[in-house]
């Protein structure tokens, strides 16, 4: 347990808008230097030290995905009645800590007038994960880019896509092994593999057949041990893994679905109107919101169990096989770029 009395990098105001936040939250996440979760959190003060929330990156996405934007302020999404403990009552407050969910790991001191006197952390608990990139498609969108070339080894700004994803994961402390599924041109990826200095153990699992977008995870090792980041082999990402993962561990789901914001411009006026046929309202030029499947997600053992199938699975499938059996499936909203090199015209647009 550490006790933290030099606060100011763990604390922000009110009218501290979302970026700003996630932007610190984010800073203090690239400091861990331990195998394991991090603590990445904020506390909502005023002017005079007097404690008003708590904050973390999970509190922030669900904002977003609730009509925030990264404009708005902290405010807007803290936890207004957080759990503290009292400077004078050391033994009490440690039994607090000790007893909070596994995702909770820190507890502000307060005095008798709510100020905030230092701050009780955890350490984080170990919590070790597996990753595999989905890179066996054939690409056929991106033409003759892919003749010789699989998708997954393109050139965006001199870095192969792959290495941009492998860089990510090695990166983070949570992962113990990668694994890399493979079909086009697997000879290609495995050479790459062989010749690249690879920080994490990585195994190839070849599809002899296409098995769809989930179903090469039936060859995991010990999947039952680990968690599974799932990771589709041609896209780009800007996310740090460990919010991904926290925001999963917090919640304790069976599965988490990292998903972006899509929206359509419609350029006309849409008419609202009722059964009738009788005129509602004109919307000029609205914009239609959607969530999409980023192609990101992190499974539990439950859930890899689910794919011991012997044949194609694609991960809606899966997904939906998890939720009829009352799985719990969350979401995980991106604020990150993302890109997914879909065709020819994404490819030359992002490079």
């Amino acid at each position: 347990m550490q006790t933290v009395t030099n606060f100011n990098k763990y604390i922000c105001y009110a009218d501290t808008t979302i970026f700003q936040a996630m932007k610190k939250i984010e800073n203090l996440g690239n400091k861990g230097s331990i195998r394991g979760r991090v603590n990445m959190f904020l506390l909502i003060v005023n002017k005079n030290n007097v404690l008003l929330g708590t904050l973390t990156d999970g509190d922030m996405r669900r904002g977003i995905i609730s009509g925030l934007n990264i404009d708005s302020f902290v405010d807007k999404c803290m936890q207004t009645n957080p759990i503290t403990g009292l400077f004078d009552d050391d033994k009490n407050n440690k039994n607090i800590l000790n007893e909070m969910d596994d995702g909770i790991d820190f507890l502000p001191i307060l005095d008798a007038k709510d100020c905030l006197i230092k701050i009780l952390i955890n350490s984080p608990n170990k919590f070790e994960l597996n990753a595999i990139i989905m890179a066996g498609g054939f690409g056929k969108r991106l033409g003759s880019l892919t003749k010789n070339t699989p998708k997954p080894l393109l050139h965006i700004e001199g870095l192969p896509i792959m290495e941009r994803i492998l860089s990510d994961i090695e990166n983070n402390k949570y992962f113990r092994k990668i694994f890399i599924s493979t079909h086009y041109l697997s000879d290609k990826i495995e050479e790459y593999i062989n010749k690249r200095n690879n920080l994490i153990d990585i195994k190839i699992i070849k599809e002899e057949v296409p098995l769809g977008t989930a179903g090469s995870i039936q060859y995991i090792e010990n999947f039952d041990k680990n968690h599974l980041l799932v990771v589709n082999g041609d896209i780009l990402i800007n996310l740090n893994f460990s919010s991904l993962v926290n925001f999963h561990i917090q919640n304790k789901f069976d599965a988490t679905i990292a998903v972006a914001r899509h929206e359509v411009k419609v350029p006309f006026g849409v008419i609202d109107f009722d059964k009738a046929g009788d005129f509602l309202d004109i919307r000029e030029k609205p914009s239609i919101i959607n969530y999409v499947s980023s192609g990101i997600y992190i499974l539990s053992p439950k859930f890899q169990e689910l794919c011991k199938t012997k044949h194609k699975l694609d991960m809606p499938e899966l997904l939906s096989l998890g939720r009829s059996m009352n799985l719990k499936i969350g979401i995980f909203p991106l604020h990150e770029k993302w890109v997914d090199i879909g065709n020819i015209e994404d490819f030359k647009k992002i490079n």
